[in-house]
C-alpha cells in the first residue's frame, strides 16, 4: 500500500529531522527508484474517517514529501501493537541519543 506523504500525521518526535540525512535519502531514492516502507498506525476520527499516524520512518517520509512521491507503508491497525511499536522505537532512539 502507498500513501500520499501529506496525508500522514506526524506526532511530536524526540529526534529532530536531520536535513543532511534527508538529502542523502533523496539522492538514494533518485538513483535506486526505491524507498523502504515506513510504519503507520491507522486510526479513525470521530466522524469515522481513516487517518494514518507515523510510527517509524520520519526521514523517509520527509524525503518522499520533498520528491512529491507516494510512499510505501506498513499499516498497523491494532492499537496495542501500535503502542508496543512506539515504545520499542522510542527506546531504541533513547539508546542512540545517549
Amino acid at each position: 500500500m502507498e500513501l500520499n506523504p501529506e496525508d500522514i500525521l506526524v506526532p511530536t518526535r524526540l529526534r529532530e529531522l536531520n536535513p543532511n540525512h534527508v538529502s542523502k535519502l533523496i539522492e538514494s531514492i533518485r538513483q535506486s527508484k526505491w524507498i523502504s516502507p515506513i510504519t503507520v498506525f491507522k486510526k479513525y476520527t470521530k466522524d469515522g474517517d481513516e487517518v494514518y499516524q507515523l510510527i517509524a520512518g520520519n526521514h523517509r517520509l520527509e524525503a518522499a514529501k520533498q520528491l512529491s512521491i507516494q510512499i510505501p507503508v506498513t499499516v498497523i491497525d491494532d492499537d496495542s501493537k501500535a503502542q508496543l511499536l512506539e515504545v520499542v522505537f522510542e527506546a531504541k532512539l533513547i539508546q542512540v541519543v545517549q
